[in-house]
């Protein structure tokens, strides 16, 4: 596995530098996916993959739709009928929620659900820090140790990111029910709903218990809410040749908000988004390269 990432590298090697300054990859995470056989489950990472594919153009537009010619011509490990296959896996860059009947419901953990939370309010997340004034380590809480911060002006944070994404369709925090469940992937219709009936009069306070409410995805109880969900985290994992199928974490915002969270410059955020849209063919066709390569030459 070594040698086909040692190969993989060649074509891009004149982006890489770039790519690890735009996605924040740490050089060590980078140098274990060269030097070992493991692809880092890490989601900085997945974006330099991602990053490095648009560069040589194998993946292109929006979508994230693969270029299966010039895949295989721009790689020397890659013949052509592994490149075809392996672009079955490639997912548009719109996720969409959807159910595994051959693996069931997989739930995630709060901080997984905050991420998810956190990829259609990014292009917002500093100025609406700057307007409430809550603090950096507070909203870090939020992302990194799923809680919710028991905080008025994160409270007030949490309804400024929702105006500004149009999830609310009043001063007074009134939900835009149908919009707010396309925003996000973990929350579908029906629990959009039932948790935007919250009887509270302060927007602010209203804007939290509303997150609050959707974010316990995993076994909600909410206001008479009670139901699972699962989470669109769907992603194939090579390790050592297994794929391990999880939910896929992408958002479901429409081409122009995803355009814009793409077009952010992300050093001028007070922390980069974590993990924006990702195609998974390429952690998906790294890990799967060496056993089909196998079996074309048996």
């Amino acid at each position: 596995m070594t040698d086909i990432h040692k190969l993989w590298r060649q074509p891009v090697a004149a982006y890489q530098t770039e790519c690890i300054c735009q996605t924040g990859v740490k050089q060590e995470t980078v140098n274990e996916f060269y030097n070992s056989e493991r692809i880092p489950y890490c989601p900085r990472f997945k974006c330099f993959l991602r990053c490095l594919a648009e560069k040589v153009q194998v993946l292109v537009g929006i979508t994230g739709k693969v270029n299966v010619n010039r895949w295989s011509e721009g790689f020397v490990h890659l013949p052509p009928r592994l490149a075809k296959k392996c672009s079955r896996f490639a997912e548009p860059a719109l996720c969409q929620k959807h159910e595994r009947k051959d693996t069931g419901p997989q739930f995630q953990t709060m901080t997984d659900i905050h991420v998810l939370w956190r990829q259609p309010v990014a292009a917002y997340q500093t100025e609406c820090m700057f307007q409430t004034g809550v603090k950096q380590g507070v909203v870090d809480e939020f992302y990194k140790h799923g809680k919710m911060p028991d905080c008025p002006c994160f409270k007030c944070f949490i309804h400024c990111l929702a105006w500004k994404v149009d999830a609310f369709t009043s001063t007074t925090a009134d939900a835009n029910v149908k919009h707010w469940s396309e925003l996000f992937a973990y929350l579908d219709l029906p629990l959009a709903e039932k948790c935007s009936k919250v009887d509270e009069p302060d927007p602010c306070e209203k804007s939290y218990l509303m997150v609050n409410n959707t974010s316990h995805i995993a076994k909600i109880e909410c206001d008479g809410c009670s139901m699972s969900v699962q989470l669109s985290y769907t992603l194939y994992i090579p390790i050592r040749s297994v794929l391990l199928l999880h939910d896929n974490a992408r958002s479901r915002t429409k081409a122009s908000t995803q355009q814009k969270l793409i077009d952010i410059h992300w050093k001028t955020l007070a922390h980069p988004p974590y993990s924006p849209d990702l195609s998974p063919w390429d952690s998906t066709c790294l890990g799967r390269s060496r056993k089909l390569l196998v079996e074309s030459s048996s």
